[in-house]
């Protein structure tokens, strides 16, 4: 599935579990604000960046080395490890904050 395809069932997918899934600019100061706020954000990351085809990781935190907290459920080594504010802002083609409704 393509990047937009991937952003539309999220966004749908949310609603039927009663979560809002709304769009977000891709920058450090836009993924730092929810983070912190303890709102969870998805990404959706660019072909050829994390893996072959988009995929799809969650941020929800922020280390004590003010690296962020990523969860990729296709690699426990990307999981691992602190993530830069730019790697995750090139990687990403789509994100997303999630929230109940």
């Amino acid at each position: 599935a393509g990047v937009d395809t991937i952003g539309a069932f999220l966004q749908q997918g949310g609603t039927a579990f009663g979560l809002a899934v709304d769009p977000m600019i891709v920058d450090d100061r836009t993924l730092r604000h929810p983070i912190v706020s303890n709102v969870p954000v998805l990404v959706v990351t660019q072909p050829d960046t994390f893996a072959p085809t988009p995929s799809v990781v969650v941020l929800d935190d922020i280390d004590k080395d003010s690296r962020i907290v990523l969860h990729d459920p296709t690699s426990a080594s990307r999981s691992a490890k602190g993530w830069a504010f730019d790697d995750i802002t090139d990687a990403a083609a789509l994100a997303f904050t999630v929230h109940e409704v």
